[in-house]
């Protein structure tokens, strides 16, 4: 079976770095969600990540989304932008610009201005010509497993590659820290994340969670520069059924 990725020609990846353990996040994963409502009228184009961190689990509340990586992650992107300052809740675009993440106007605009050619070019990168980015998925392995053949034309050591695992339509009942009492509800959760040296041609193998909700599950395929962390080509599309054989995409991003 073959499906194409549904990515565009100047596609945004938004990340959003949270917690389920701080009192500051759910307005920031409630601008992440209507972000999520209107990505169809963007044709497709707006890539939503949200890593969550396990930084404010000392609190008292283990946020089960949170992993060790993601928090590493994100002092990596802050030692670029922010100073080597970290904070929550943190949304990043494009790889370049970053601020707090329950800033909904802010969001709009520096969404918009990624998507144009005006002001924001140079930062944003719109010189760089387009390249492409392929990939090719095989269920045909153990159950809960998931390969991708990704081609990444051009791509040398000077970038990373990264694949996540996107979930939607999440719920958590929280009973401790800052949140206690509150039912928080999560859009395009990263469930599963792995980054690698760039390279013409990778082969990536993902452990999926057993508790993953397939269908409400995404596949989304990224390229960053290694040195500014800005991102150069993203691909995505529904996460294929076990058993559903092979499926592939491509989609190119400035």
């Amino acid at each position: 079976m073959k499906r194409s990725a549904d990515a565009k020609a100047g596609s945004v990846v938004v990340e959003l770095y949270t917690s389920e353990g701080c009192s500051s996040c759910p307005p920031a994963d409630d601008v992440l969600g209507e972000l999520a409502k209107t990505e169809a009228a963007r044709d497709g184009s707006l890539v939503l990540l949200a890593f969550h961190l396990d930084y404010w689990d000392k609190l008292g509340w283990p946020d089960r989304f949170a992993k060790a990586a993601f928090t590493s992650r994100q002092r990596a992107s802050a030692a670029l932008l922010e100073g080597g300052r970290t904070y929550t809740p943190n949304m990043v675009v494009g790889g370049v610009e970053s601020f707090v993440g329950s800033e909904r106007q802010r969001a709009e605009r520096t969404i918009s201005a990624a998507k144009s050619a005006g002001a924001s070019k140079e930062k944003f990168g719109a010189a760089e010509e387009l390249r492409a980015l392929s990939f090719r998925v095989d269920r045909a392995g153990k159950a809960g497993e998931l390969s991708l053949d990704v081609l990444t034309p051009g791509a040398g050591g000077g970038e990373f590659l990264n694949v996540a695992v996107v979930e939607s339509g999440l719920e958590s009942k929280v009973t401790a820290g800052e949140n206690a009492g509150a039912t928080l509800k999560h859009e395009r959760v990263v469930r599963v994340f792995e980054s690698r040296s760039g390279a013409g041609h990778a082969r990536v193998r993902l452990t999926l969670p057993k508790d993953l909700v397939q269908a409400n599950a995404r596949l989304v395929v990224y390229r960053e520069d290694a040195k500014s962390r800005r991102v150069l080509a993203v691909a995505t599309m529904a996460l294929p059924t076990a058993g559903g054989g092979t499926a592939g995409g491509k989609g190119t991003t400035k």
